[in-house]
């Protein structure tokens, strides 16, 4: 077939498809008319009566003299209260309620829902190592061959412009730069214990975690330093306990301290430069 004969033939098919769909609907549109007609004639003949009855809710029945329609109530039940009763009062008008317990909803400050984060995120990293074969209790949170575990509470928080000053000055190690660290300031720190006892002593761990910044200055290539900070978490965990023990700080293991005064003392930074970061102790 030739393109002006295919045309023709899809044209003849359309103007075909079309001629039967209008049949079809004047079809449909005389068998409605027939059916009303019928309708019609049936109605004449009889007499309907209106009235507001009840299903359930108010609605308009039609009935005939021959057929009516019941009423359907709604089961109704009667309660009497007992018990203590409170007043509310809207505008100038006083109602009596049975008694409620009152609850009063104070909205968290952003600040606050920001500590809550942060500092609940802390704490699911903070751990106490005590090795195996010594006797403890509470039973750990977590023991494996390596020892048992404790994890660390949040108990404070404090805020306020802080520094923390190094001297002589701690060096981190970075691919292609030294960042010689001279003081770690920070703003807001959270305080995280747990007191576990061991052969029958009263042991207290605590660790302090402080998001802040870290200054200092970096080694350019040509070997001269030039200011700078970064941004890291120090940590600052002390005990008493004088018996092994070790701090799991974030699935990194360190070793308790050195002794500081009557306390043993350890300080870690987990900090990070470009792509790189390091948490180690400082």
């Amino acid at each position: 077939m030739t393109i002006e004969e295919v045309i023709t033939y899809i044209e003849n098919q359309i103007a075909e498809v079309i001629g039967k769909m209008i049949n079809a609907r004047g079809k449909h549109l005389t068998a409605i008319e027939k059916m009303l007609d019928k309708m019609n004639t049936v109605m004449k003949e009889k007499t309907y009566q209106y009235r507001q009855g009840k299903t359930y809710d108010r609605v308009v029945k039609v009935e005939r003299s021959d057929i009516s329609q019941y009423d359907i109530e709604k089961p109704t039940i009667k309660l009497n209260y007992v018990g203590g009763k409170m007043t509310l009062k809207h505008d100038t008008e006083t109602i009596e309620v049975p008694e409620t317990p009152i609850f009063t909803f104070e909205p968290v400050e952003d600040a606050d829902i920001i500590y809550h984060l942060g500092a609940g995120q802390f704490e699911e990293f903070l751990y106490v190592l005590i090795p195996p074969g010594v006797t403890v209790e509470p039973a750990p949170d977590v023991e494996n061959a390596f020892g048992k575990y404790y994890k660390l509470f949040r108990t404070t928080r404090v805020v306020g412009e802080q520094t923390v000053n190094f001297s002589p000055e701690r060096y981190l190690h970075f691919p292609g730069t030294i960042f010689k660290m001279t003081h770690f300031k920070y703003y807001e720190g959270y305080g995280y214990y747990r007191e576990i006892t061991i052969e029958g002593n009263t042991e207290w761990f605590d660790v302090g975690v402080y998001p802040g910044n870290a200054y200092g200055q970096f080694q350019t290539v040509d070997g001269s330093w030039v200011d700078g900070f970064l941004s890291g978490v120090l940590f600052v965990a002390t005990t008493e306990y004088e018996g092994n023990s070790f701090w799991v700080l974030y699935n990194n293991s360190f070793r308790k301290g050195v002794p500081t005064d009557s306390v043993y003392q350890l300080m870690a930074i987990h900090i990070a430069y470009r792509e790189h970061s390091l948490m180690e102790e400082i």
